[in-house]
């Protein structure tokens, strides 16, 4: 066997003993569908990024446990909160949120507190409005495929300490570059949109142990409280 056929025997070989999946060798499109797959079938990642804002960026990171059930930390602009979704009800805590949605009655009642609030209500849905979209794994799969048709193959690196290949989607402003893994599942580690813009994912399939946080206040309870004259919002 000569020189350059044994190399390339040996490195095809080294690369088979690293678990490589084949994705380096496909075509753009089909990357970006077997990473939507892929995504589909993670029971739970870590999400961590920056995205638009109004006047600037916010920055965020969010760990997905499952369907309606997640926990992060955000900071948009001037205003920064914690944020868990656990099946149904949002709870929220924040030093500076309240101020701004009621001009100073709920902030004196509830700053720095955990606060519940159920997921249908109109305050939750504001709050959370673009979080659907990165918590839910089907959703992110869609984005990750709205461009998979003209998507075209880019260069293998690293990110994380993990071998990846990018893939193109788009020109301009609707540019995004997408890193999938080379070996294991072909998941979709860092989308890269137009200027500072990303979104990591990581810690697939782990345990967060994400749980309701312990004496949380009734937003429904204080609004009530107040509505009827009562200051304190703590009757039960």
């Amino acid at each position: 066997m000569s020189g350059p056929v044994a190399a390339a025997v040996l490195l095809s070989l080294l690369l088979a003993g690293c678990g490589q999946n084949g994705e380096a060798n496909k075509p753009g499109p089909q990357i970006l569908k077997d990473s939507a797959r892929a995504l589909l079938t993670a029971h739970s990642y870590k999400l961590q990024g920056i995205v638009p804002v109004s006047g600037g960026s916010g920055r965020f990171t969010f760990e997905v446990g499952g369907a309606h059930l997640g926990a992060g930390t955000f900071s948009m602009g001037s205003l920064t909160f914690q944020l868990d979704e656990i099946k149904g009800t949002d709870y929220v805590k924040s030093k500076t949120l309240w101020a701004q949605a009621d001009g100073g009655a709920l902030q004196g009642l509830l700053a720095n507190k955990w606060v519940s609030i159920p997921a249908d209500n109109s305050l939750a849905q504001t709050l959370t409005s673009g979080l659907a979209a990165l918590t839910s794994a089907k959703q992110e799969a869609a984005t990750i495929l709205k461009g998979e048709s003209l998507a075209t193959r880019g260069p293998i690196g690293t990110f994380g300490g993990q071998g990846v290949v990018a893939v193109n989607e788009g020109s301009g402003s609707t540019a995004t570059k997408i890193l999938v893994a080379t070996s294991g599942t072909p998941y979709p580690l860092r989308v890269v949109g137009h200027g500072k813009d990303y979104l990591n994912l990581s810690n697939f399939n782990q345990n967060f142990g994400i749980t309701a946080p312990k004496g949380a206040v009734s937003l429904v309870q204080v609004l009530a409280g107040l509505s009827a004259g009562f200051g304190s919002g703590t009757r039960n």
